[in-house]
């Protein structure tokens, strides 16, 4: 099941972008799209670069900020 997340999300060109878009979002998504990217990031060097990329560090310290408040 893994495979095919990761296929369909690197099939996509803007796949990542995507889902790094619905982290911003609402508490539910936001909590959704970060628990997929956890489970896309953890073996896959592409997606971690194309995350990385695309500032997904900056944006989860962003949450963390926002949370902690």
């Amino acid at each position: 099941m893994k495979s095919l997340a990761w296929q369909a999300v690197l099939a996509h060109p803007m796949g990542v972008v995507r889902l790094m878009d619905m982290v911003g979002g609402r508490e539910v998504v936001r909590n959704e799209a970060l628990l997929l990217m956890i489970v896309l990031t953890h073996s896959n060097a592409d997606i971690q670069k194309i995350a990385a990329f695309e500032g997904a560090f900056e944006r989860l310290f962003t949450i963390i900020r926002r949370v902690a408040t």
